[in-house]
């Protein structure tokens, strides 16, 4: 984990994202259910898992922890000279390779499946063999993005993330490179503006390195970089400022919520700008809310939180082919009706859980480690 401690006295002030991360999986978790269940009651306005329909925060925070990260643990070794980028990629990509190639087979096998079983169209599935073999080989084992566009549908889509992750991590690279000899943390805003420009004009780009969740992710990967700059201007200011700083951030965050929530109530369009420019005001409100309080600290350092912390990723890869799983045989016990499913939930969250503990255990603790001493790149 980027987040483990390295400072005296076991003090991380960025431990709160082993929380952060939590909420926001659990939030996708609740989105991506949805599109494979309706649950009924239980996501609607009056219904206690409401707040958690829409993975679209979520996601922007999961990229603006990534920046921040990023910023904070390697920013200073490529300057230096000191992390090579070819191994720092090899390095990612064996670090997520199995866990991309294996849940995006466990989806082609649902659709082989579901082909034989049921001949017609279930959610995010195909009757057409070919759309399945055109996704799993652009779409799912793809290593850019945009290709899935040229295809009815993809396996498992939650890769995406990875897939501009690594996108997010080339452009910082050639960017930390170009800052040597600018001197200006201002060369930044280039991939925040030209991402804005993109989602304000709705182009919805479908090209083979580019679309719009690209523009997506670049836009809060590099705002955290910028809050990477803020936390560190925060953490010399005294409690009284701190304090000043975390009041306002409060009264951002509800006015966010409330504009957002109560009045455009248009939470599921993955492209509306107002959205955008909402998180893009909120997220570093909530760092800033979070940022160095000792019991929030002393929270996210206990044992079960950063273990699911720690476990986060394998969930969030695993969780939807899981649900087609489910799905599956959810059909296949002759059940039809799809409002009645919200007693799937506990089922599925135990089962990606098991899922997403093994998978951590195999692959971070035996084989990506197996591979770094194979390729020697310890």
């Amino acid at each position: 984990m980027l987040t483990r401690d390295k400072t005296i006295n076991n003090y991380n002030p960025y431990a709160f994202f082993n929380v952060l991360r939590i909420i926001a999986i659990f939030s996708v978790f609740c989105t991506h259910y949805l599109a494979f269940f309706e649950a009924g009651p239980i996501f609607d306005s009056s219904g206690f898992l409401y707040f958690f329909r829409n993975a679209i925060p979520s996601v922007s925070i999961f990229f603006a922890i990534s920046g921040l990260l990023f910023a904070l643990v390697y920013q200073k070794k490529i300057e230096s000279g000191e992390l090579k980028t070819g191994k720092f990629f090899a390095k990612r990509y064996l670090r997520f390779f199995l866990l991309v190639f294996l849940s995006n087979l466990l989806m082609f096998l649902y659709n082989l499946i579901s082909l034989k079983a049921f001949n017609q169209s279930i959610p995010y599935g195909t009757t057409d063999i070919k759309d399945l073999l055109i996704s799993a080989f652009l779409g799912g084992y793809g290593i850019f993005t945009g290709f899935e566009d040229k295809a009815q549908f993809i396996l498992n889509d939650v890769v995406w993330y990875i897939q501009i992750l690594f996108y997010c991590y080339l452009i910082a690279i050639v960017l930390i490179r170009i800052k040597k000899y600018c001197k200006s943390n201002l060369i930044f805003l280039i991939p925040i503006i030209v991402s804005f420009v993109i989602l304000l004009y709705q182009t919805n780009i479908c090209l083979p390195f580019f679309n719009d969740w690209v523009a997506h992710g670049l836009l809060f990967f590099f705002l955290g970089f910028y809050l990477f700059e803020l936390l560190k201007v925060m953490k010399k200011c005294g409690n009284i400022t701190k304090t000043l700083l975390r009041v306002f951030s409060v009264i951002c965050i509800g006015v966010c919520i409330y504009l957002e929530y109560y009045l455009n109530r248009n939470m599921h369009s993955k492209g509306s700008l107002s959205i955008i420019l909402a998180l893009f005001l909120m997220v570093p409100q909530l760092f800033v809310l979070c940022y160095d309080i000792k019991f929030l600290n002393k929270f996210s350092n206990i044992k079960p939180i950063k273990f699911l912390s720690a476990v986060s990723l394998d969930f969030y890869i695993w969780h939807r082919p899981t649900f087609a799983v489910l799905l599956m045989i959810y059909l296949g016990c002759g059940f039809t009706s799809y409002n009645t499913a919200g007693w799937l939930i506990p089922i599925a969250l135990i089962i990606v859980f098991g899922f997403a503990v093994i998978s951590n255990y195999l692959n971070d603790k035996k084989l990506y480690p197996f591979l770094l001493r194979r390729f020697k790149f310890n």
